[in-house]
């Protein structure tokens, strides 16, 4: 089997099973960056290998994307909808961005997980179906007791957020530009805004 993604490509029957339940529940999740080339495993205490362990991001959650700017959050829930939908890439859509590479790497990603999940489905039936009944009691257990799953503010947790930030990661880690992500960090370090209180 081969999942339509960027970073790695195996056919490892072991390997796509845990795979295929993982993306089912990284697409709950909202991933942005599902990490598939960091591989860890859940062993018994001989050593002997379960099953592979969840590579989870939740930095990258979209439903934890830009805490303070509404309308750059509502852009990337749609954008992850329409990629579990599979509505097609229009031409010139994201002409927007400008850096080629990046503009393919968006357009590519704005149809992969319909694609992966029609695949997961077409031959991981099993998975589905439990997948789906997980979900199903999930939803079941949210609507009898909503006030469980709330989320209560850790006093840990940010409590200031500037969604223009992550440019400094960007500048640095991706364009190589220590000035400008420099610049960055003093200049985007001004304009936090109050997320939660």
């Amino acid at each position: 089997m081969r999942i339509f993604m960027s970073a790695v490509s195996v056919e490892s029957d072991f390997w796509m099973f845990g795979s295929a339940r993982h993306w089912c529940v990284q697409v709950v999740g909202g991933d942005q960056n599902y990490h598939y080339e960091n591989v860890a495993f859940i062993c018994d205490e001989t050593g002997e290998i379960l099953r592979l362990a969840p590579m989870l991001d939740h930095e990258f959650s979209t439903y934890f994307m830009f805490p303070d700017s509404w309308e750059r959050h509502i852009y990337c829930l749609k954008e992850l909808e329409r990629s579990i939908e599979g509505d097609k890439v229009q031409p010139e859509e994201y002409a927007w961005i400008k850096n080629v590479k990046e503009r393919k790497m968006t357009e590519k990603s704005a149809v992969c997980l319909n694609r992966n999940l029609l695949y997961i489905k077409e031959h991981y039936t099993k998975i589905c179906e439990k997948f789906l009944e997980k979900l199903r009691t999930l939803e079941y257990d949210l609507r009898q007791n909503e006030k469980l799953f709330y989320i209560q503010k850790s006093p840990e947790y940010l409590s200031q957020a500037n969604s223009n930030a992550y440019l400094i990661g960007k500048a640095r880690y991706r364009d190589h530009d220590e000035e400008r992500g420099t610049t960055d960090k003093r200049n985007f370090r001004k304009y936090e805004k109050v997320i939660c209180k």
